[in-house]
């Protein structure tokens, strides 16, 4: 009785219990169960605006739906709906395609708290319409742009250091009509596009004037969701990686700048090479520092790891790249036979001291966090850093997952503009995959957790996490002359599809991709609870369960389109 009075206080706060790190997902066992988290917020990547205000953009379990942005004001969870504008903008609207986090799905914000948001809807008779969605009034009323009718779209977003004092740069891939014999590679056609505002108004111009090269692998972002684009003084860097014949030890990757002052794309430069070769799952991630230099990760795949390179001079993605170096090389045996670091899905964002943080998904054999039978190893969400001046740290896991063998947690990273970090995840494997009662069903056991301490420690976000930290104690007054101290002070690629298919990434080998859908281009990838309280009365029991009931109703209604 005694902890059940506390379970219910937990849960009647609507806020999660202190769980401990890291967090071990159970079989079947919702996360509110295991952890008391239920919060009023939707479970997706927070952005904020130039104010360091809250925005999430809405999703349930549905890889498809979202409708509306929870806002943060005064404490307070705010809906703003964006789903009507699309509808009058397109009378033939019939649903949003893959807008739940397959594609991009947060809101980016320029320094004047303008707002952008990307998405792709389907229309009545199976076309389908990328549309770029535009606020100057935090999300209270939309604008409705066209940017092209098939193709994925990428858009650069907030990850510590870029600055975008107007529309955020937008890349573009459009599935070609040639197949690669790689299983995870397809030639796609990339562009660009640099928006602009003139005269108060968005202006748009069309991606065909912006053409790149006709080799690139993929824009996929549905694991890991790191940013292709980092801007500064009138710079765009940008990074990717092509299908390449060559006899090299890995994608290609690059990096190339776009100059605003002249709107052209300069030299592309090649920074590493991420093995395997042709895999689309090897998106790399790129970041700028306070002094302006460029950090790539590489993506990997087959067990393989990820790669780190750093420009040689401020905003200047020509004077040179560092070698690139493993970020964790050991402790895994990748397809090829090779002892690697089992490292798949970049995610990326360097804070204001210049250090870089990273979360991923990390293949590890059986150990003392998680027995993996009937499977000999797992894979967990992992976290490192790499201080400035300093070696990567050790991987260490955030999340276990329910079962081993195959899992992935469609992560993404995001930093705010008090360093602090949030991390939005969800849980898929094969059993569930083959339990579930709708196709379209991916992203169980949405979470969002969090760091306050440049990833030292880790909590489940509640609503207090996202707002403004608050401003410092005033120093007592000096009364005594003594002054004011104190003693103590997996295989996808743009169609969105995540390659959850038996062997891929394991040492069973690559699985196969799923068709295009119509109208897009792309292939076929218990921990306890600290709870407080005690002996609670019968009367706050009773009405704790009644007030249990109310929020699972509430619960149970995912943040989708209505």
């Amino acid at each position: 009785m005694p902890l059940l009075g506390a379970a219910v206080l937990c849960l009647l706060a609507g806020e999660a219990a202190a769980a401990e790190f890291p967090l071990a997902l159970q079989p079947n066992t919702e996360v509110d169960e295991l952890f008391g988290y239920a919060p009023e917020y939707t479970q997706n990547v927070p952005s904020f605006d130039a104010d360091n205000r809250a925005y999430i953009r809405s999703r349930g379990v549905d890889i498809h739906e979202t409708s509306f942005f929870h806002v943060l004001e005064d404490g307070v969870w705010h809906e703003r709906d964006f789903i009507e504008a699309v509808k009058a903008a397109y009378p033939d609207f019939e649903r949003v395609h893959q807008g739940a986090g397959r594609f991009a799905e947060r809101v980016v914000f320029d320094t004047e708290n303008r707002a952008y948001s990307i998405l792709n809807i389907a229309l009545r008779g199976g076309a389908h319409r990328n549309v770029l969605l535009f606020s100057q009034d935090q999300g209270r009323s939309w604008e409705v742009h066209h940017l092209s009718n098939g193709g994925v779209f990428a858009m650069e977003h907030f990850v510590g250091h870029n600055e975008l004092e107007g529309p955020p740069f937008l890349l573009l891939s459009r599935r070609s009509a040639g197949d690669h014999p790689d299983p995870w590679a397809s030639y796609h056609e990339f562009y660009f596009v640099q928006p602009r505002i003139e005269n108060g108004q968005l202006v748009v111009p069309s991606y065909t004037e912006n053409h790149i090269n006709d080799d690139l692998i993929s824009l996929g972002q549905h694991s890991g969701g790191s940013t292709f684009s980092v801007t500064r003084d009138g710079k765009t860097h940008f990074a990717w990686v092509e299908v390449t014949d060559a006899n090299v030890p890995g994608t290609p990757t690059y990096v190339a700048t776009y100059d605003h002052a002249t709107g052209t794309v300069g030299p592309h430069e090649l920074v590493a090479y991420a093995p395997p070769k042709n895999n689309s799952h090897n998106r790399p991630g790129i970041v700028m520092d306070s002094e302006g230099h460029l950090h790539v990760v590489t993506g990997s795949h087959h067990g393989q790891n990820f790669y780190y390179t750093r420009s040689l001079a401020p905003n200047d993605a020509y004077a040179g790249w560092t070698e690139p170096e493993a970020v964790w090389g050991t402790g895994w045996t990748a397809v090829s036979g090779e002892e690697r670091g089992g490292q798949t899905y970049v995610g990326l964002v360097c804070d204001q001291d210049d250090t870089l943080h990273l979360v991923f998904r990390h293949w590890r054999s059986g150990d003392a966090l998680f027995n993996p039978a009937p499977a000999n190893y797992y894979a967990a969400l992992a976290y490192q850093r790499k201080p400035k001046g300093e070696p990567w740290s050790t991987p260490r896991p955030l999340v276990l997952p329910e079962r081993g063998h195959y899992s992935n947690y469609y992560h993404k990273l995001a930093i705010d503009r008090e360093d602090r970090l949030f991390l939005s995840l969800s849980y898929f494997d094969w059993t569930l995959d083959e339990n579930k009662a709708d196709p379209d069903e991916a992203y169980w056991r949405r979470m969002v957790v969090m760091s306050r301490d440049g990833g030292d420690t880790w909590k489940l976000a509640e609503t207090e996490d996202f707002a403004d930290p608050p401003p410092p104690e005033p120093e007592p007054e000096d009364t005594d002359g003594t002054g004011g101290d104190t003693a103590g002070d997996d295989g996808e690629d743009d169609d969105g599809n995540d390659g959850a298919t038996r062997g891929e990434d394991t040492s069973a080998g690559q699985g196969t991709g799923d068709a295009d859908a119509p109208g897009l281009e792309g292939t076929g990838d218990g921990c306890g609870c600290t709870v407080r309280g005690h002996h609670q009365p019968w009367g706050l029991l009773v009405l704790g369960f009644g007030l249990i009931a109310r929020r699972r109703r509430r619960q149970s209604r995912p943040y989708l389109a209505r």
